[in-house]
């Protein structure tokens, strides 16, 4: 009888101990994703804008290029490594400026303080320096945080501006569980707005912004948990996997209808239509949020003749003979599937919103690279483990100097001209691209 005890013990002893490392993560690393709603924050600081106009000397920002304002900022972080925020600022109205004649109207001392002054509205990719390359450590005082950007560019009594392109380094200081000190620098490219941001009619300028201020946590739940058998974790929650981890990479073909400013778009067929092809690379964080960068040639291998939209403004006979014109960008990736009903291995189908930033370059134009800013989708359909199908519609806007300025708004300003990007391909899925459950 004794043996028969013993035996049923031992039996117990080892299933309970299995069932134990089932639910212990044996990465003590290891890091589960919280809710939508937890890990936001908002932030108020002092801004400093110092613009560098073509043309223009560097030495003499101060006090021609300088303007002071308010920003105003809420972000979130969807891992310990990646997050977004969103920002605006109101440059050049309670503070006056009146030495600063490089603003609109261009050389008038204190005009753009008295005329409104500006405001700019932009989107933050963040990547957090420390957890990317450390362990995630809740207690850290000190984090560097790398900071891609895109917004836009108003000047209030005009009521004209463009998209802006920039990247930065941003700063935080943990004082506690609800507070943080921060400070930014970054370095923004804007396309001349025809006396709005500088005095000359051509080339892309430039500013460069410093904001110092405090952060607040929003949410009740601010940090990410290690996993652990006693930890209690909601029911969409998947530990995070390794930053080399859940890579992509596409080919497809692409097709773009330009939608210049005072066209009719029913003339888009041929005079705004080319084809091309679209190569990117991208990676998911989280199941609900990820990144992808790319470049779109259009108009190079087929050539549309008749893309009369693209052609320089002195080439009447319209030789598209350049290689057409490329776009590079980069998409935050934002799964609706994910985020609504939860992460699941076994979908077939995905529902992707992202917002773009990036740079076009039209070789038939006499200007620049011009920044361009976009909203599209995204549907992919598994084939199988490693192979997907998609598809993605984007609309983006750029400045005129993308077709020669040839499309002009009658007050002779820059106007946003804009095009359909269309395109359908194949991804392919690098490595491990799967999440497992917390529990």
């Amino acid at each position: 009888m004794k043996k028969i005890v013993f035996l049923f013990l031992f039996l117990f002893n080892i299933s309970f101990v299995q069932g134990q490392e089932v639910e212990t993560a044996a990465d003590s690393a290891s890091v589960v994703t919280n809710s939508f709603w937890d890990n936001w924050y908002g932030q108020v600081g002092a801004d400093m804008i110092l613009l560098f106009p073509t043309h223009h000397s560097v030495k003499n920002v101060f006090p021609n290029g300088k303007s002071l304002g308010l920003s105003i900022a809420v972000g979130k972080w969807f891992s310990p490594e990646f997050g977004g925020k969103v920002k605006v600022n109101w440059n050049n109205v309670i503070i006056k400026e009146m030495h600063n004649v490089w603003y609109h109207p261009y050389g008038v001392e204190g005009g753009s303080h008295h005329n409104g002054g500006f405001l700019t509205f932009s989107g933050d990719m963040q990547l957090n320096l420390h957890n990317l390359f450390d362990v995630y450590k809740p207690e850290r005082k000190w984090n560097l945080i790398f900071t891609p950007r895109a917004g836009a560019w108003l000047n209030v009594r005009e009521g004209k501006g463009g998209p802006i392109l920039g990247v930065g380094l941003s700063n935080t200081y943990r004082l506690n569980d609800k507070w943080k000190l921060f400070a930014d620098a970054n370095y923004s490219f804007v396309s001349s707005l025809n006396g709005v941001d500088s005095g000359t009619d051509s080339g892309g300028n430039s500013f460069g912004e410093i904001v110092v201020g405090v952060e607040m946590e929003l949410s009740k739940k601010n940090s990410f948990h290690h996993l652990s058998a006693d930890s209690l974790h909601c029911d969409k929650a998947v530990v995070l996997n390794s930053f080399w981890d859940n890579w992509f990479a596409q080919a497809g073909l692409g097709m773009s209808l330009q939608n210049a400013w005072g066209t009719n778009f029913t003339n888009v067929f041929p005079n705004g239509s080319t084809y091309g092809i679209n190569l990117g690379i991208g990676k998911w964080f989280t199941p609900e949020f990820g990144v992808r960068g790319g470049v779109n040639w259009q108009n190079s291998i087929i050539v549309n003749h008749h893309a009369v939209y693209l052609a320089a403004m002195d080439d009447p006979e319209c030789k598209l003979d350049k290689r057409g014109f490329y776009a590079l960008y980069a998409d935050l990736f934002i799964n609706l599937h994910n985020i609504i009903s939860g992460y699941s291995v076994e979908r077939k189908w995905n529902a992707i919103l992202f917002p773009r930033m990036g740079l076009a370059t039209n070789f038939s134009s006499s200007y620049p690279e011009c920044p361009i800013i976009g909203l599209g989708t995204e549907q992919t359909f598994a084939v199988s483990d490693k192979i997907k199908l998609y598809a993605d519609v984007t609309y983006q806007v750029t400045t005129s100097g993308f077709h020669d300025k040839k499309f002009q708004t009658p007050r002779n300003g820059i106007s946003c001209n804009g095009w359909f990007d269309i395109n359908v391909g194949v991804q392919y899925d690098l490595g491990n691209n799967t999440w497992k459950r917390a529990r």
